[in-house]
């Protein structure tokens, strides 16, 4: 049908609209669908405002019964009705709930992963959001763009489908000169399928780790609500110049190597987090220069260890819970290089319960000046906290400048302060206070 409503102003994309469905309409919200001018949908989705090709933007609001619901653009009111035509409303006082004015657009489970690449790629879209239901991968959805937002809050399921041998979701660049920024993805359940992947890493490039999430040079990285499960790597791998990144309320469960992987990133806040069942790796795992991060208020379990570390400095953790892991609570690594330093500094362990793991509560190697404080550690397999190594010979090892107070211990053997027989640079000192 041709419409051109003069009365209704600055509403030029309403001309030459070509496809309307508005019956079954039972939510005050309507969302607008479509790249072409003037293509407009009229559903129970809850997401209103698409902007249009034209340019011009079109809200959804407000309820008018059954079968029928409103729109608005200034002052003037359409309404899109349950027979399939549409008039101007004699209202002026409409109630508008939740109107949404950001450039929107629709995906659904229907649609090929190239397509879904193509509206992600178009900058006219700002705010993408997943329709309900699974979507089969056979690649990666690809985001290499900033200022965006990917959506699938509302029961959005990415499944990658056997033998891709890719991530689900591969944010950012390989090319070093280039990095994107303010990205944020919500609310997705990832499968990455592993019994049927046999690749840690992307078939596409080899820099890429086939996790749920794999991101790449990326600037204000916000990811919260998502569920990793069952990738052939981690659950979520943040590597190379990843900096201000907050990963808030994901949960990450029997990844085929770590929960959440870290390498080379900056200013990370990690909070509400949960991992388990990573046989194979860690919850948190941090490698190659990581700094000043924060991870607060997250469970970790059943895992080879709760969190380990190399070469990342000036960490906070605090009200952690780190049970029931095969090996460790936490493990923090030296480099495996004599005369090296290059262990992790400046950590602090504040009021976590680290219990009944399967060796050591804590075990330190390379390590300096480190904060262990208020901490409950009982029932570990092994000595309650560890510092150095006990391997004759091994290059890992000396701790120093640390300070372990006020802290609940219950084990046959509370810490342990080990020495390497070789020649060190480091001064050797460790205050401590215990409770039991």
């Amino acid at each position: 049908m041709s419409i051109g409503y003069s009365t209704l102003t600055n509403l030029l994309s309403l001309d030459n609209i070509d496809y309307l469905n508005a019956k079954s309409i039972t939510t005050t919200e309507l969302y607008l669908q479509g790249s072409q001018k003037g293509i407009l949908t009229v559903s129970t989705e809850q997401v209103v405002s698409q902007k249009l090709s034209d340019g011009q933007i079109l809200i959804g609001s407000s309820n008018a019964g059954y079968n029928a619901a409103t729109l608005t653009q200034g002052s003037n009111i359409l309404i899109a009705n349950g027979s399939g035509s549409i008039s101007v409303a004699t209202t002026s006082d409409p109630t508008f709930n939740s109107v949404k004015t950001a450039s929107t657009y629709m995906v659904d489970p229907s649609m090929s992963v190239t397509a879904i690449n193509t509206v992600i790629a178009n900058t006219n879209y700002s705010y993408i959001y997943f329709k309900p239901g699974q979507y089969n991968l056979d690649s990666y959805i690809l985001v290499k763009r900033s200022s965006i937002v990917l959506d699938g809050s509302n029961g959005a399921t990415l499944y990658l489908l056997n033998n891709t041998n890719q991530p689900c979701i591969w944010v950012g660049e390989t090319n070093p000169r280039t990095s994107y920024s303010n990205i944020t993805i919500k609310g997705f359940s990832i499968n990455g399928n592993k019994t049927n992947q046999t690749t840690e890493f992307s078939s596409v490039n080899a820099t890429v780790p086939n996790s749920g999430i794999s991101a790449m040079r990326v600037t204000q990285l916000y990811i919260s609500e998502c569920n990793f499960d069952y990738c052939r790597s981690a659950g979520l791998t943040l590597v190379n110049a990843v900096y201000n990144c907050v990963i808030s309320n994901c949960s990450s469960t029997a990844n085929y190597f770590d929960a959440y992987t870290f390498y080379g990133c900056n200013n990370l806040k990690i909070t509400e987090c949960h991992a388990y069942g990573h046989t194979n790796g860690a919850g948190f795992s941090f490698d190659n220069y990581n700094q000043n991060i924060i991870i607060a208020n997250c469970t970790l379990g059943t895992n080879k260890e709760s969190i380990f570390a190399r070469h990342s400095f000036d960490v906070i953790v605090s009200n952690c819970c780190m049970n029931y892991n095969y090996q460790q609570g936490i493990f923090l690594a030296g480099s495996g290089v004599i005369g090296d330093d290059r262990g992790n500094e400046r950590w602090t362990f504040n009021n976590n319960t680290i219990s009944n793991n399967g060796a050591q509560g804590i075990w330190l190697q390379s390590c300096k000046k480190f904060t262990i404080n208020g901490n409950t550690i009982c029932n570990n397999a092994g000595i309650g906290c560890e510092f150095g190594n006990d391997t004759p010979g091994n290059a890992d090892g000396t701790c120093s400048n640390s300070v372990l107070s006020s802290n609940v211990i219950y084990s046959t053997i509370k810490f342990m302060v080990f020495s390497p027989s070789f020649t060190r640079s480091r001064t050797h000192s460790l205050t401590y206070s215990l409770s039991h």
